[in-house]
């Protein structure tokens, strides 16, 4: 990670460890209410981990073969690809506690 500053450093260690960090959170707040906590957990991880590597490829297919770079503002670009990258892990979270309730 040479180069890259604290924030960056953040950023990165966050999203490689959500689907791990929302399982958690979730056991947390539902503790009571979850029949199979250690399957939620795998279970929860897994599409976590799974979702992130789905949506990232799916960011860069429409980058490369959508989108003119000269033509929009890359901050944008990065602004709505990190929302595409946090937020699913965290719907999957919450609709996986909700089946497993």
């Amino acid at each position: 990670m040479s180069g890259c500053g604290a924030s960056c450093v953040l950023f990165i260690w966050t999203l490689f460890l959500l689907p791990i960090i929302m399982s958690l959170i979730f056991l947390l707040i539902k503790k009571n209410k979850l029949k199979s906590k250690g399957r939620y957990f795998l279970v929860n991880t897994v599409i976590g981990y799974a979702s992130i590597i789905g949506f990232n490829f799916l960011i860069s297919f429409i980058v490369k073969n959508f989108i003119d770079s000269s033509t929009i503002n890359m901050n944008i670009l990065s602004i709505v690809s990190t929302i595409l990258l946090f937020v699913p892990p965290i719907i999957f979270s919450y609709l996986l506690a909700k089946k497993f309730t």
